[in-house]
């Protein structure tokens, strides 16, 4: 037997010969007890880091910093055209972040974007639940699991098409938009949806209403039926 954890993987097994009688659906999930805490205080330290001092809309990456990840291509995006008009958290450290920081600094651009670098998965949740927009920009990546997180804390998804996660868990233009990284403007064209008329409010409730049918319970229930 054959655990698949996503569209993609179920499709990797069929296209070398397995049979789909062998295949059972186990979803690469987190633990939900762990990222559904928005009830719980934020600590005054945390909150300043994240508190911005206006009423934008504030978009997270929270992921490994590097070209992989396409985290410049997301800067450059922002500085282009969202600058003034939404906020922007940066989480994770990596071998660009000496340039990320560089290019927050060049471009004087401290009072709308925060780079955070490594946080605490405790910490995770109340950032997530106070975030509108989850955005994960990457040319690859097998699943992206920071996006089942981001869901538990009511985010509106933006994820590129190359997002294994975007196959089954980000539904275009509902919960989120997928985008094709190989169009021009791609980044800011998704950006720029999902904030017109606010529409990331709803795309976070739908994010929510998603992911809570993405648990271990279908893991289980999956094994059991082997």
């Amino acid at each position: 037997y054959f655990l698949y954890i996503s569209t993609l993987n179920k499709r990797y097994y069929l296209e070398r010969g397995i049979k789909s009688k062998r295949l059972f659906f186990s979803p690469y999930t987190v633990d939900s007890k762990l990222f559904c805490i928005q009830e719980k205080k934020i600590s005054k330290e945390l909150d300043l880091k994240i508190k911005f001092n206006n009423e934008n809309p504030v978009m997270l990456f929270a992921s490994k910093l590097s070209e992989r990840k396409n985290i410049m291509g997301l800067l450059k995006a922002y500085k282009n055209s969202f600058e003034g008009n939404l906020n922007l958290i940066i989480i994770g450290n990596g071998k660009l972040s000496s340039s990320v920081k560089d290019f927050i600094k060049l471009n004087k651009l401290s009072t709308s974007i925060k780079y955070l670098g490594f946080i605490n998965q405790q910490s995770l949740p109340f950032i997530y639940a106070r975030s509108d927009i989850f955005i994960l920009p990457s040319f690859s990546e097998k699943f992206g699991l920071v996006i089942n997180e981001a869901m538990h804390g009511s985010c509106a998804i933006i994820s590129s098409i190359e997002v294994g996660a975007s196959y089954d868990i980000v539904k275009h233009k509902k919960n989120g938009y997928v985008y094709n990284s190989l169009e021009n403007n791609s980044i800011e064209k998704a950006i720029r949806y999902c904030l017109k008329n606010k529409r990331y409010v709803d795309m976070g409730k739908k994010s929510k209403e998603i992911i809570e049918n993405w648990n271990y319970d279908k893991t289980v229930k999956s094994l059991s039926e082997l």
